[in-house]
């Protein structure tokens, strides 16, 4: 077992590389990126808010935040920031990367579900449900779900992406 003091009293959430090699851990408004063996790979990242999700890239290149402030930040390995993506300032519950990596799913306390285009850094889908939602992943084949106060909830990516943002 390895134990790694973090910057922060508490942890939230984690992430991990599909290789295992790396991984990324938050908690308030500070995230750290270590490597399997507990070392540190970067200075810790102060982020713009309160980070409510964290979700590793399919490919391992990089790993997305979602902040309370309504934004998603993308950084590699080595702490530097690969691109930001747009959003509206409400509570995220969950955070999730689709197989491909070509899409990112927020949950959030409003009842919302956002999909953004990682490539386009934007936006593509907003579906508000009854509740606040709680977390989202998406399977493998492409489906993404989302759970909430009503219950669970399964899209098919092209129905999403016909709904308007």
């Amino acid at each position: 077992m390895t134990t790694i003091k973090t910057s922060v009293e508490a942890v939230k959430h984690l992430a991990i590389a599909p290789d295992g090699t790396w991984m990324a851990t938050a908690g308030s408004d500070r995230m750290d990126l270590w490597d399997a063996q507990g070392r540190r790979l970067a200075p810790t990242l102060e982020t713009p808010s309160f980070v409510g999700g964290l979700a590793m890239a399919p490919d391992g290149e990089w790993v997305a935040a979602v902040h309370w402030d309504g934004g998603i930040a993308l950084w590699d390995r080595t702490g530097d920031a690969v691109a930001t993506l747009p959003g509206d300032e409400v509570l995220y519950t969950g955070l999730a990367v689709s197989a491909s990596g070509e899409h990112l799913a927020a949950t959030a306390d409003d009842g919302t579900l956002r999909v953004w285009d990682v490539a386009a850094r934007r936006c593509v889908s907003t579906i508000r449900m009854d509740g606040e939602l709680h977390g989202c992943a998406w399977s493998p084949r492409g489906a993404l779900h989302a759970a909430g106060d009503a219950g669970l909830y399964g899209f098919a990516l092209r129905s999403l992406l016909a709904a308007p943002t």
